[in-house]
């Protein structure tokens, strides 16, 4: 089923493992890097949680949903 949320399902399209693996890296490194710049600890969460959105809305917008879901089927 294209654009399951769990996790025994095999993700397609943009969202493969090594993609989910490589984004999971990089927000870890773009933390640790907040949590040592910023004065507050809770401004580095509040800030990760927004470009953790950003990354979730850039990857499952309709038209790249749209794309995926074509080459699925």
């Amino acid at each position: 089923m294209p654009g399951s949320p769990y996790f025994d399902d095999i993700p397609k399209g943009i969202l493969t493992w090594p993609n989910l693996v490589k984004i999971i890296i990089l927000q870890f490194v773009f933390f640790v890097f907040l949590m040592s710049s910023l004065p507050y600890w809770w401004l580095a969460v509040f800030v990760n949680l927004i470009t953790i959105t950003l990354h979730m809305w850039f990857v499952t917008r309709p038209g790249k949903m749209l794309e995926i879901s074509s080459i699925d089927s």
